[in-house]
């Protein structure tokens, strides 16, 4: 399974391929839309049973730093509505070199 998130969409979904690269379905699995929010960086990871995929979220509502995920069976189908995995506001790191000041 492939994830990725469309920014203009807001939305995030998989492709079910085989090992060859091959698609099994003839279009994307959308697994989560809003169309007042931006998906980041989906990912994904496969225990032999079920795959989990998740990705950041942010929207003009609520801002950012929402991590979010769903279960997702190997015939493609969603396997539960998706859980808020984290709400932590997101935390801009310091720059790494300190700028001088005059």
């Amino acid at each position: 399974m492939t994830v990725c998130s469309n920014h203009e969409s807001g939305c995030v979904s998989a492709s079910r391929v085989t090992a060859a690269g091959a698609a099994l379905d003839p279009g994307p699995i959308v697994l989560d839309a809003h169309v007042d929010a931006t998906m980041h960086v989906p990912t994904v990871a496969f225990d032999g049973a079920r795959y989990l995929v998740a990705w950041g979220y942010s929207s003009n509502l609520h801002g950012a730093g929402d991590i979010e995920a769903l279960r997702v069976r190997t015939d493609g189908l969603i396997d539960a509505p998706e859980v808020l995995v984290s709400s932590a506001p997101v935390r801009h790191c310091p720059s790494r070199y300190p700028r001088s000041v005059p």
